[in-house]
């Protein structure tokens, strides 16, 4: 009998990607630990759109800005929501401790920004609750970069 060498590479591989799934993935490569099978979402709600933003960690976000949006006299918005668990949100909440305001509140920073960005580019899915209100997000730090950039541009 012969052997097709190249079909017993082809189930080896296709066994490897199938234990990959189940296994605990290594964190991205800025650090982030993600969390893929975890039922939770990080979630980024901020107070209107220049306002400060929360981070925290909820199975429905949507449910979580309602009940923020009780407790605060001014209008949030939930920016967008990864797949992750607490580690992730810790991880944010450590890399961004010069930007926090109080417990989960941060200010709108270019960095604080940055960070959301990558959260959503390391997301499994690049899932987002709203396209929409992520588009909103994404305007924003597009805009928030090009101000960046033209004070850096400014001669002394």
């Amino acid at each position: 009998m012969v052997r097709d060498d190249s079909l017993d590479a082809r189930k080896e591989a296709v066994s490897r990607r199938m234990e990959a799934l189940f296994k605990p993935r290594p964190p991205a490569p800025n650090g982030m630990p993600l969390d893929y099978l975890s039922r939770d979402y990080v979630y980024f709600i901020q107070e209107g759109h220049s306002g400060p933003i929360k981070i925290g960690v909820a199975a429905e976000p949507r449910n979580r800005l309602t009940d923020l949006q009780c407790a605060n006299p001014r209008p949030v918005r939930l920016i967008c929501a990864v797949k992750g668990s607490f580690k992730l949100e810790k991880h944010l909440h450590r890399l961004l401790k010069d930007h926090r305001i109080r417990g989960e509140w941060f200010h709108p920073s270019i960095e604080v920004l940055e960070a959301i960005s990558e959260a959503l580019k390391f997301s499994k899915l690049g899932a987002t609750i709203s396209e929409i209100e992520c588009d909103d997000f994404h305007e924003d730090l597009k805009a928030r970069r090009a101000r960046a950039a033209g004070r850096e541009n400014v001669g002394p």
